[in-house]
């Protein structure tokens, strides 16, 4: 979905899917916490691997 097509939707359905994106990314965050908790040989990968 590109940014016209949202900026094309309803305010309503812009604000549903901003929730989406901000609880995606929430959880993705929580799950690196997690896993550099766990393993911080991984942790660092990943960290490398972003750059």
């Amino acid at each position: 979905m590109t940014e016209a097509q949202v900026q094309a939707m309803p305010k309503e359905k812009q604000d549903a899917i901003a929730k989406e994106v901000a609880d995606r990314v929430k959880q993705q965050q929580e799950q690196q916490v997690a896993a550099k908790a766990t393993d911080p040989a991984q942790a660092v990968k990943e960290t490398l691997a972003a750059i």
